[in-house]
Formats: C-alpha cells, sequence, structure tokens
C-alpha cells in the first residue's frame, strides 16, 4: 500500500519537473495553508514539494502533518517515516541538526498513538 501513496502524488503532480521549479517558499506556504485549515490546498502543495525536491524531508514531513490533521492514520504514518529517512541522510550529510531529526521522531510517535 505504501509505494502507492507514492505513486498517487507522481500521478497528481505530474506537471512538476524534479528540480526545475522555483520551490524555495513552497515549504512556509503549506505550513500556512495547513495552519489556516485549508488541508486540501496544503496537501497539494507539499504533493508538489515531495515532486520537485523528491531529496529533502520537507515536502514529506508537510504531507505528514495534514494527514495527521485529517486523521489518515496510515498515509501520516508512510510519509513520516520517509521523512525522517531523507532527514537522517541530511545529518550524515551535514545539512541538518539532531533536534529537527529528533522532532521528526517525536511527531511520528504522536501519529502512531492517534
Amino acid at each position: 500500500m505504501s509505494a502507492d501513496y507514492l505513486e498517487q502524488v507522481r500521478e497528481e503532480t505530474a506537471h512538476i519537473e524534479p528540480y526545475k521549479n522555483d520551490d524555495y517558499e513552497w515549504y512556509n506556504e503549506g505550513l500556512d495553508l495547513l495552519r489556516s485549515g485549508q488541508l486540501e490546498a496544503a496537501e497539494l502543495k507539499f504533493k508538489e514539494l515531495i515532486m520537485s525536491q523528491p531529496e529533502h524531508q520537507d515536502g514529506y514531513e508537510g504531507l505528514a502533518l495534514v494527514y495527521q490533521r485529517l486523521n489518515r492514520k496510515d498515509e501520516a504514518v508512510f510519509f513520516m517515516q520517509v521523512a525522517i529517512e531523507r532527514a537522517e541522510e541530511s545529518l550524515r550529510e551535514g545539512t541538518l541538526d539532531q533536534e529537527a531529526l529528533d522532532w521528526l521522531k517525536e511527531t511520528l510517535r504522536e501519529i502512531q498513538e492517534m
């Protein structure tokens, strides 16, 4: 089932080419939409970010937070796990700090307890 989640993202955002879009602000835009309760718009923004920057954890994290708010636990867990995998890679590369990774792991535990 989990591979289906990523395939659905690819299908819905096929117009986005990896590394070709000006996506610098998409994460913040997605978070703003999430905070204001515009969950459908936030979901799309984070899916676009995943397609644009597939190696970075931000899009996966944001999508997991959307699904957490929507009580879609399985999807939230899946995308947070992917975010953690990407974050661990960034930590090894020195582009992310341990505190950020710890926050992701704590958020995953909260989602799993839903």
